[in-house]
């Protein structure tokens, strides 16, 4: 015998009611007296999910509800009809379910780690410069009002250092976005920051520090080099696309109600994935500079120069967070590695 409650035909209102087997056939006791006899083939029998409700609907349209699951698996077996158990059998089959999760933690780490970088590179690289421009539009007005604090360099100085950095290099180096440059100052609590980096627009911003520090002409060249290499390489638009889309699916999986946790879990995964991205933009970014200081006839030896300036910087204000060689990691590799080139 089946137990449940019995639901009539297009009402909502319920009553306690049994089913009585007999082989493939059975009869539906209700609760107004009235039996209702039929054959296991006419019944529409819902797949079992665990210990949730099952439902059994009647050929008049009348519905039962019953948690006795296993006098309904055992009366399906004993009657000879086809049973679609699988779902039950995974979720009850301990290695099945290891396996699982195993499985799924792996691919979707795999996918954070070579699945979206690979679709990062192919949507970027596919994406129009325009994009990229109306991307820095919007950011540098937000860098001003929370980063940076206007530069103190003179005109003259500015329009000194752009005139050099225009004929030495943006004469001569080929790029579909347009290259602007910005002086700002940019402050921790230990003072000034040597910091220069770029936007996927094309604007490139350096500190009045880092001026400062790079006194020759070439080793701020080298600097402005390797920022054109994340902009040529469209780096910052990568980006961009990586962590939105970690952002994107982990909302999707659990919803837009993050909590303080769940906030953890979008955070988390991009912080991993951009260790391992960061080195190989900038072993790209590096590349690309030493490549054309070669071809611009400018000694390579400036870049690890420059690079051996900032690191004084960066020991005093390590624990505050210095920009730069934060977003630039193993800049010992980076000095030896120019200078091998």
């Amino acid at each position: 015998m089946i137990s449940g409650y019995y639901y009539p035909a297009n009402q909502s209102a319920r009553s306690r009611a049994d089913i009585h087997i007999e082989g493939s056939r059975y009869t539906l006791i209700r609760a107004d007296g009235k039996p209702l006899h039929g054959d296991i083939s006419d019944l529409d029998i819902s797949n079992r999910v665990g210990n949730i409700t099952r439902r059994i609907t009647f050929p008049d349209g009348t519905l039962l509800e019953t948690h006795d699951n296993e006098a309904i698996d055992t009366w399906i077996k004993s009657a000879g009809q086809p049973r679609n158990l699988w779902l039950h059998t995974l979720e009850t089959n301990l290695s099945l379910i290891i396996f699982s999760i195993v499985f799924v933690v792996t691919l979707t780490l795999s996918f954070i780690k070579w699945g979206i970088p690979a679709i990062s590179y192919q949507v970027a690289h596919a994406l129009p410069a325009e994009l990229s421009i109306a991307i820095g539009e919007h950011s540098i007005a937000v860098l001003d009002s929370t980063l940076f604090t206007p530069s103190s360099l003179s005109e003259e100085q500015q329009a000194s250092i752009r005139s050099e950095i225009t004929s030495t290099l943006l004469n001569r180096v080929d790029i579909d976005i347009p290259i602007k440059f910005h002086f700002r100052t940019m402050e921790n609590s230990n003072g000034p920051i040597a910091n220069a980096f770029a936007l996927p627009s094309g604007d490139i911003f350096v500190t009045d520090k880092l001026v400062e520090q790079l006194d020759q002409p070439n080793e701020l060249n080298s600097v402005i080099l390797h920022e054109i290499g994340h902009i040529k390489h469209r780096h910052g638009l990568q980006h961009v696309i990586r962590s939105s889309t970690i952002a994107l699916l982990t909302v999707f999986i659990v919803g837009d109600n993050l909590s303080f946790g769940q906030d953890l879990i979008v955070a988390f995964p991009t912080f991993l994935t951009q260790q391992g991205y960061s080195r190989k933009a900038e072993e790209e970014a590096d590349e690309y500079a030493l490549e054309h200081m070669l071809k611009l006839g400018l000694d390579t030896e400036a870049f690890a120069t420059a690079l051996e300036k900032i690191i004084p910087d960066a020991a005093k204000t390590k624990n505050s967070g210095n920009v730069y060689l934060s977003t630039h990691p193993d800049t010992r590799k980076r000095i030896e590695a120019a200078r091998k080139y």
